[in-house]
């Protein structure tokens, strides 16, 4: 199995569950905030945020900025895929 293949393997397996976990208690405690995760090469993000309309101004700019430049691709080593944006609010 390549690095790559382990690393996507492994965000899938242990991460993301821990991810979710946090997306939970942040959101029932409307506690903002943004991760972000590259877990295989060539820039392949995945983004998960809880940005309420009351987070700071620079948490909303941060997680539009990022999302943006996921969307367009400029983040990351110069790979092609898609990034996955778990959720963004």
């Amino acid at each position: 199995m390549s690095k790559s293949n382990d690393n996507e393997r492994v965000y899938d397996e242990q991460v993301n569950p821990l991810v979710l976990q946090v997306y939970d208690i942040c959101k029932a405690h409307d506690l903002p905030f943004l991760m972000v995760f590259e877990h295989a090469p060539h820039g392949y993000f995945c983004t998960t945020a809880w940005v309420p309309p009351h987070a700071s101004a620079n948490l909303h700019t941060l997680a539009d900025d990022i999302a943006d430049a996921l969307r367009r691709k400029t983040i990351g080593r110069g790979g092609t895929p898609a990034p996955r944006i778990t959720d963004i609010n």
